[in-house]
């Protein structure tokens, strides 16, 4: 089981609703909680947002923890957080789930922003690398949030292994970079301190929204499901650029391109 704490839209597919169906998919059962619910993307010209208020959000993983026949989640992935409020009681709620199943996967995917824009404010930035980094097992950084987390300047592919290096200085977790330039060509790199694979692709204009989301539900339901970790990176990657290549909207993934391939491994 998977226990999914990010973002979840009506329309499009973005955080929560772009995961789900790939844990259903892969045969995975998941439970989930909203840190943000919207319309859609704000890229459609949506302004509204339902926040989860971080006392709330401590009283129902209170709740939760309580709950007599509840699973243990095999693994718990962690995106957006729409307020600063939200990811102490989130660290807790990590901390006391690993200390009862020591084996729990925790992937961070910090969802801070992309192509040179921040998504989320200094503050939301520095508490998550402060209470959650240090928690994770698994980090999935796109090359902006790499460049943040590393106090980098990347540019090339040298510039992506050196802040790949440093950042791996900070933290004990595997890191999964993607949307890395190479070339003419994207490329996604796995990072543990002693291997460094990547795999590349060719470039779609200013990528698809939600496309790190799914790529993360993917590499966590491969990993839970037996695959090593360059098995679960080329499955992600493969399976995340083929419906970047087949969405017709920078802000609607073709997950339905998705779902298939999935259904047809899986099925």
């Amino acid at each position: 089981m998977i226990l999914s704490i990010q973002s979840n839209v009506m329309h499009g597919y973005v955080g929560n609703r772009a995961c789900l169906p790939f844990y259903q998919a892969f045969g995975i059962e998941s439970e989930h909680l909203d840190t943000v619910r919207l319309a859609a993307h704000p890229g459609h010209g949506t302004s509204a947002r339902d926040i989860l208020d971080g006392a709330v959000m401590t009283a129902l993983f209170d709740d939760y923890l309580a709950l007599p026949d509840r699973q243990a989640p095999e693994a718990i992935h962690i995106g957006y957080f729409g307020a600063l409020d939200q990811i102490a009681p989130t660290a807790q709620l990590v901390k006391t789930l690993k200390a009862r199943a020591p084996s729990t996967v925790i992937l961070l995917d910090p969802v801070f922003g992309d192509h040179g824009k921040a998504y989320v404010g200094e503050e939301i930035i520095t508490c998550i690398c402060e209470l959650l980094l240090p928690l994770a097992d698994i980090i999935t950084p796109n090359q902006f949030e790499l460049a943040l987390l590393s106090d980098r300047t990347i540019i090339d592919e040298t510039d992506a292994q050196q802040a790949l290096e440093a950042l791996h200085q900070k933290t004990n977790a595997t890191i999964i970079a993607t949307g890395l330039y190479r070339e003419g060509k994207i490329f996604d790199a796995l990072y543990d301190g002693s291997v460094h694979h990547t795999i590349s692709h060719p470039p779609k204009e200013l990528g698809v929204s939600g496309s790190g989301d799914v790529f993360a539900s993917l590499f966590l339901s491969s990993l839970i499901t037996g695959a090593s970790d360059y098995e679960a990176l080329q499955q992600a990657s493969s399976l995340t650029h083929t419906m970047i290549q087949k969405s017709k909207s920078p802000l609607t993934l073709d997950i339905a391109s998705g779902l298939e391939i999935v259904s047809g491994m899986t099925g």
